[in-house]
């Protein structure tokens, strides 16, 4: 591997994320990363979509996820981390940890900072 490029994938699905920025992305494991939130600035709102990408079909998935049976509030400009359980080397037993950022339903003008804790539990 060249560490000095950059290459563009060839991506092998029409399905996936719509440009942002202000999103969290981590590696669940070796060959799996998960992509959460973000702002569209030319829309002026932000996301609350999950999406897993597999470095090995090189494609999203989006992934429909719920806190307590509703969808997550929009958020974007969190950060984000991964844990691994010790005895875990994949993302069975894995979780992404999301920390604050600005969120809420609407547009910029109702964004508002956010100071919650989230874990998204890849199980």
């Amino acid at each position: 591997v060249d560490l000095n490029s950059w290459y563009r994938l060839p991506l092998s699905s029409q399905d996936q994320p719509e440009d942002r920025t202000g999103h969290a992305m981590a590696s669940l494991c070796e060959t799996t990363v998960v992509l959460y939130g973000g702002f569209q600035d030319r829309n002026g709102f932000a996301f609350n979509d999950t999406w897993l990408f597999d470095g090995i079909r090189e494609e999203w998935k989006k992934l429909e996820v719920k806190v307590e049976g509703r969808f997550l509030a929009p958020r974007a400009y969190h950060t984000g981390v991964v844990l691994q359980q010790k005895e875990s080397s994949c993302r069975c037993k894995d979780g992404l940890f999301v920390y604050g950022g600005i969120g809420g339903h609407g547009n910029r003008t109702t964004l508002r900072e956010m100071s919650d804790v989230l874990e998204l539990r890849c199980e």
